[in-house]
């Protein structure tokens, strides 16, 4: 069971590293006890995905023509897949990359660093909902996803211990699991 003090560590390292601050590694626990007490970020993150995930549907010009049920249970599904996809994805990369000594790690700094992330895209996803897309949204939108990008290829860059340019197929590789996972659960649930 993790406790509320190695939650809040936990994110004052992440946080830490969203300064681009390497020193926030080490409030990270990567041993094998840490790396599935950083799942609970899951936990934390998924009451903000719930309200992310409604405010796209309320400003959608495409309607979900699923049920109430239905919706609930692809996204739920998706949720819980969409956290265990890119870890076992990377379990077999860092072999390729001959850094499976640094797979923990890296997935520990991973985990906890989505807290930061859906941070960011929560006012984007406030304001889209209420203003619809325009240049002013559109553009912050841009902006928000260069920074997690920026966040998520610093992670890979020192969790991983490789070059800026793996660091960043590693982060299009994420961004392409992501992608695909929310083009199959919006096709299941009839947001076509």
């Amino acid at each position: 069971m993790i406790t509320a003090r190695e939650v809040v560590t936990a994110l004052y390292g992440v946080w830490r590293l969203a300064h681009l601050d390497e020193t926030g590694w080490q409030h990270l626990d990567d041993s094998v006890e840490g790396f599935w007490k950083s799942f609970f970020a899951a936990v934390l993150v998924a009451p903000v995905h719930v309200v992310t995930l409604a405010l796209a549907f309320v400003a959608s010009d495409n309607p979900a023509t699923a049920g109430p049920g239905r919706i609930l249970a692809v996204y739920t599904l998706s949720y819980i897949i969409g956290w265990a996809a890119f870890p076992v994805v990377m379990a077999g990369v860092v072999d390729l990359l001959d850094k499976r000594d640094r797979y923990i790690h890296y997935i520990v700094g991973f985990n906890w660093a989505i807290t930061v992330q859906v941070m960011v895209f929560l006012p984007v996803a406030v304001l889209f909902a209420v203003f619809g897309l325009n240049a002013f949204t559109g553009l912050l939108n841009l902006a928000a996803l260069m920074a997690v990008a920026t966040y998520a290829w610093f992670i890979a860059r020192t969790g991983l211990g490789v070059p800026g340019s793996t660091a960043v197929a590693i982060v299009v590789l994420d961004l392409v699991i992501s992608v695909a996972l929310n083009i199959v659960s919006g096709n299941m649930a009839g947001r076509v």
